[in-house]
């Protein structure tokens, strides 16, 4: 077999050229000489972190040499999950037959972090029987302290009111994960359960990441065990719109295009800005394409000025959940 490899998936770079014999292997060994990949070396990397992996254009994992062998174009993950393309800010792609929905148009809004967002995700029969199902259960919402943060109230962040709706509640909702995984190619078995979300005036959550830090985590070694090191954590955000707001409830990255990192973790005044769009998701990738958590997709959620914001978590991770 022989091909050109691009490193980081740009056709702007020099090509790598490689050859090999026709067997997984020893292509495996290759492509990971010619693309300087690394290559577990401590006992914790062994165990759990996750292998580098194939995917055609549409996400389809690719698992068999024959399958390589008839494709003009295959994708190399090095974090070994599919990620779409951001190609550049305004690109539209149109991805197909989505659960119970059909086509729809998936938009690049910013390329670092990498964030994207689709109209009409959700349905209003959908919404309603979603907010009927939790609307009695939330509850003030809360966070996974970080070292330091021990004793503080998670209101200090966050004011939000929640509640995580198990899925196996509706078969509509088990749609909805089937959806969600249609569009970003990644299993059900790696979503958890929808967290539902309502704001009131004047609420908000600060500036943070969705991911589990592993160097914030070390003294709490259940957290660290249930990340796998640092190796199994949230990788994508699709986030669901499920009101309009008059004014304000926007989502805000404020690092957006490179920014640094802000004086305040509250400032709602800089970086990429994405009104609430009652039906509307955005999706946003905590890790890089090659498995290392993405700094720059630090978002919040700015204050409602004016009006309820229902909204929803679907947080997918790089390993199944269970």
């Amino acid at each position: 077999m022989q091909g050109l490899a691009y490193k980081e998936g740009l056709a702007t770079a020099a090509p790598l050229p490689f050859e090999t014999a026709l067997d997984m292997g020893a292509l495996r060994a290759e492509l990971e000489s010619v693309l300087k990949m690394s290559v577990p070396s401590s006992d914790i990397e062994k165990k759990y972190k996750q292998r580098w992996a194939f995917f055609s254009p549409t996400g389809d994992r690719l698992w068999q040499l024959s399958q390589l062998h008839a494709a003009s174009l295959v994708y190399v993950f090095e974090g070994g999950q599919f990620i779409w393309p951001g190609i550049h800010i305004g690109h539209k792609r149109t991805i197909p037959n989505l659960h119970g929905l059909g086509d729809v148009v998936l938009e690049t809004l910013a390329m670092t972090p990498l964030v994207f967002s689709v109209e009409e995700f959700l349905r209003d029969d959908e919404i309603d029987v979603i907010l009927d199902l939790s609307k009695e259960h939330l509850a003030p919402s809360g966070v996974t302290l970080q070292d330091g943060d021990a004793g503080k109230p998670a209101t200090e962040w966050r004011t939000s009111t929640t509640y995580f709706l198990p899925s196996h509640r509706h078969a509509l909702v088990m749609g909805i994960d089937q959806r969600v995984q249609d569009l970003i190619k990644v299993p059900v078995s790696h979503q958890e359960d929808v967290q539902v979300l309502r704001y009131e005036e004047s609420q908000k959550y600060d500036h943070h990441t969705d991911y589990f830090p592993v160097e914030s985590y070390q003294n709490s070694p259940d957290v660290v065990e249930s990340i796998h090191h640092g190796f199994k954590n949230r990788m994508i955000t699709v986030f669901w719109y499920m009101s309009d707001v008059a004014d304000g409830g926007h989502t805000i990255f404020p690092r957006a295009g490179g920014l640094p990192l802000p004086d305040s973790m509250k400032d709602c005044t800089k970086g990429l800005k994405v009104a609430p769009k009652k039906r509307k998701v955005i999706v946003f990738y905590s890790m890089l394409p090659n498995g290392v958590n993405d700094p720059m997709s630090l978002h919040g959620g700015c204050p409602v000025l004016d009006g309820i914001k229902y909204s929803g978590n679907k947080w997918v991770w790089n390993k199944p959940r269970y």
